[in-house]
């Protein structure tokens, strides 16, 4: 078998399953980086999987939405559609059905209207390894006929925020792309990066490198400040340490946010 064939193998094998909504160009990055460094398809399958879970399926608790729970969905957003209190409360329906979105619901209220208060109202946003979080936009200061572009890994939920961005009174996109590797080149005002730079650290290594690259003068990042499972481990103190450091050497500044659940920075380029 040749190299490609090998290579298309463990792809194939690799998204069996639940995996199967996955980002092509993602997968087959992850399964060619195991296959090189651990040369036998057993084991890169193994490890291949276990990448694609803490990238993607660890977020969804139980299993990613099948197509009928998008189409409920959107059924929801379109009878709120106009209604604010009515177009909040089914996107926070919705949420919790992400990990990352379910965590952040308690303090949804404060989060964005503390964190963008220096920038508002906000034209333009990236929302890069986004989530369910798009459906936050009614909780933003966001400015009337604002651009948002969304991007991850998981085909039917993009397709499913694509529809849902005009509903939420937005004008933009939602793509399936592997941008944690590397970042798309459109410019906004703001690019959101919630709770994905461990990721990003953990699955190509240079955080400089890829900051520089997302193109918009202003970053809202924010950590986790505990497990999925629930272990903090110290992870707001080591965060923070790592984090700012990173910032003082890129010359940049940035204010601190802390909340029970997540430390956000909005981060000003120089």
């Amino acid at each position: 078998m040749s190299d490609d064939d090998a290579l298309d193998d463990l792809v194939r094998r690799a998204t069996l399953g639940k995996y199967e909504d996955l980002c092509p160009a993602l997968v087959r990055r992850i399964a060619a980086r195991e296959l090189a460094v651990r040369g036998r398809a057993k084991e890169a399958l193994k490890t291949t999987r276990r990448k694609l879970h803490q990238v993607g399926a660890a977020y969804w608790p139980g299993s990613t939405p099948a197509e009928q729970r998008y189409v409920e969905w959107l059924e929801a957003l379109r009878r709120a559609r106009g209604d604010p209190p009515a177009l909040r409360q089914a996107c926070a329906q919705i949420m919790p059905a992400h990990a990352s979105t379910r965590e952040r619901l308690p303090v949804l209220d404060a989060f964005y209207q503390r964190t963008l208060r220096p920038i508002a109202p906000v034209r333009s946003v990236l929302d890069l390894g986004c989530g369910l979080n798009p459906l936050a936009a009614p909780w933003m200061p966001l400015a009337e006929g604002a651009t948002y572009r969304a991007y991850d890994v998981y085909g039917g939920m993009m397709a499913f925020l694509g529809e849902a961005l005009p509903l939420l009174g937005l004008r933009g996109e939602a793509d399936c792309a592997d941008v944690l590797h590397t970042p798309p080149t459109e410019r906004a005002e703001v690019a959101l990066l919630l709770k994905v730079l461990p990721l990003v650290e953990q699955l190509w290594g240079d955080l400089k490198a890829f900051l520089q690259a997302v193109n918009a003068p202003h970053l809202l990042v924010s950590y986790p400040v505990a497990s999925l499972g629930g272990r903090s481990r110290g992870m707001r103190q080591t965060y923070s340490q790592r984090f700012e450091a990173l910032l003082a050497e890129l010359g940049w500044a940035w204010e601190v946010h802390s909340f029970e659940s997540e430390l956000a920075y909005l981060v000003h380029r120089g």
